[in-house]
């Protein structure tokens, strides 16, 4: 019996052993910074060994060192003749960021072609990544711009207080007022340089010709004749007197003529008020304190005044 437990035991199966836990990297920066020097002093397996370990373990967070990990390991695997493993870490690279560039003054063309063939092999499955890429940049840029703007206007000291009030005033014109002469159609209507053209020539023309005309009733005689010496003068005067009159009533006609032809009877108005400065902060209330105290003999009394 004891002989038959012994070759059972024996014959028992061994109990598988259990795995070991992936080793964590202490300190993923500097295990990177051994795999580029190892990189660069051209021992790609063992450069490959280590970017391997870091990616492994998940131990790089910033996508920065795991692109570089994974540019190690595509180019080392590629310079020990090992195609298959340098695609597979050339595509983990241009999913983190599709628009990579090997540095043409580090890496010989060769490599470089074959990374460019793994991106244009999957051009399709990466265009998708670098649209939500751009998209998250342009969201970056504009998240910073709002916070700076934010920063800047809560720190710039209070403006004046900017009040724009817009007035509406509707004008009802009258076309009474066209037909007037010097111009008043033309202020009505709102052209300024044309109404002053007018005004001008007008009282000129107009005055001129009641000067003649009052000249002329001054030195003619109760019979309706004019002395020999004022003969010729008189119908110089009236010759004046009828020809500006009728150049008076010329302009006249062409100005209301004009105020009619672009009269509007409802104009609209809009009047906006300048900015208000803000207004200084009240000083404040004067203010009455009176106190009284007694002293040895009686008291005594105080009034002070603040402000």
């Amino acid at each position: 019996m004891r002989l038959l437990c012994l070759w059972l035991l024996a014959a028992a199966p061994a109990a598988p052993a259990k795995a070991d836990p992936a080793p964590t990297v202490q300190n993923p920066s500097e295990a990177l910074r051994q795999a580029k020097n190892s990189f660069d002093y051209g021992s790609y397996e063992q450069a490959a060994k280590l970017a391997e370990q870091l990616i492994d373990t998940h131990a790089l967070e910033r996508p920065q060192d795991q692109i570089e990990a994974f540019r190690l390991l595509g180019l080392s695997r590629y310079f020990e003749h090992q195609p298959a493993p340098a695609r597979d870490a050339f595509l983990n690279l241009l999913s983190l960021d599709p628009d990579y560039q090997l540095d043409p003054f580090y890496v010989p063309p060769q490599a470089i072609a074959f990374f460019e063939g793994v991106r244009t092999d999957n051009q399709a499955l990466l265009q998708p990544i670098r649209q939500r890429r751009r998209e998250a940049q342009q969201a970056l840029q504009l998240e910073e711009e709002a916070r700076k703007k934010l920063l800047t206007q809560a720190r710039a000291p209070p403006e004046e207080a900017k009040v724009k009030l817009v007035n509406v005033r509707v004008e009802r014109h009258s076309p009474a007022i066209a037909l007037l002469p010097f111009g008043a159609g033309q202020f009505q209507n709102g052209n300024a340089k044309l109404a002053w053209g007018l005004l001008v020539p007008e009282a000129v023309l107009g005055a001129t010709s009641v000067f003649g005309y009052a000249w002329y009733l001054l030195h003619r005689l109760p019979d309706g004749n004019f002395d020999a010496q004022d003969y010729n003068t008189a119908i110089a005067m009236r010759a004046v007197q009828i020809s500006t009159g009728a150049g008076f009533l010329a302009l006249w006609g062409f100005g209301a003529g004009e105020a009619l032809w672009h009269f509007n009877s409802t104009v609209t108005v809009r009047e906006e008020d300048a900015p208000t400065p803000a207004a200084p902060p009240a000083a404040p209330a004067p203010k009455l304190k009176a106190s009284i105290g007694p002293i040895p003999g009686g008291g005594m009394g105080s009034l002070a005044i603040t402000f």
